[in-house]
Formats: structure tokens, C-alpha cells, sequence
């Protein structure tokens, strides 16, 4: 899987979980993953994402701890409000919507 197509997915998987991140359910908070419904399309991303963490280390790290800590109910994330933590991460991910800019309308909304 290229770049391109990984984040077609991923970005508005992504987006689809942070904008339910406030239903919380003790620890059951979907990530982006839950969101792909299509097993062998999953399987494909889960390698991406294995093969380039280093490449992606600062999304992919930043996405993990925000659903762990948000999961746990932890106010903080490295010392930095939840809040704040997300607002960093959203401009993460606006930055990699303008490198790699969605081909349509999201699959998941």
C-alpha cells in the first residue's frame, strides 16, 4: 500500500474516532482502525503503518497516546491538558490532509 492510499483512509478513520471520543464507555473507545470495516483493507493498513512508523513516528505516537490517555480518562498526556494534547494533534492532522489531500467525500460520515 502507498502513502496515498493509506491516508485515504486513515485521516477520515481518524477524524471519524476523535469525533466520538467524548462518548466514553469506560474503556471501550473505538480508534481509527474500528472504523475500517473491510478486514483485508484493515490488514493492509495495520502493515503500512508497521512498515513506516519511524516514516509517520509523530502522528501515529501522538494518535496513541491521545486514545490511551482519553480511554483511561487522564486529564493530561506528558504533562500537556488532554485538550491542548488534541489541538496539537489536529494540526498534525491538517498537515497531513494538505500532503495528502482526501480523493472525496468520507466513506465514514
Amino acid at each position: 500500500m502507498i502513502e496515498k492510499d493509506f491516508f485515504k483512509f486513515y485521516i477520515p478513520a481518524l477524524e471519524c474516532a476523535l469525533s466520538s471520543t467524548n462518548i466514553n464507555d469506560g474503556f471501550n473507545l473505538l480508534s481509527p482502525d474500528a472504523y475500517i470495516k473491510d478486514e483485508k483493507l484493515r490488514n493492509q493498513m495495520d502493515l503500512f503503518e508497521e512498515n513506516n512508523f519511524y516514516k509517520h513516528r509523530l502522528l501515529f505516537e501522538n494518535v496513541a497516546l491521545y486514545f490511551d490517555a482519553k480511554s483511561h480518562g487522564f486529564p493530561k498526556i506528558n504533562g500537556i491538558e488532554i485538550e491542548t494534547f488534541r489541538l496539537n494533534l489536529n494540526q498534525i492532522i491538517s498537515e497531513y490532509k494538505r500532503l495528502y489531500p482526501p480523493a472525496g467525500p468520507s466513506v465514514f460520515k
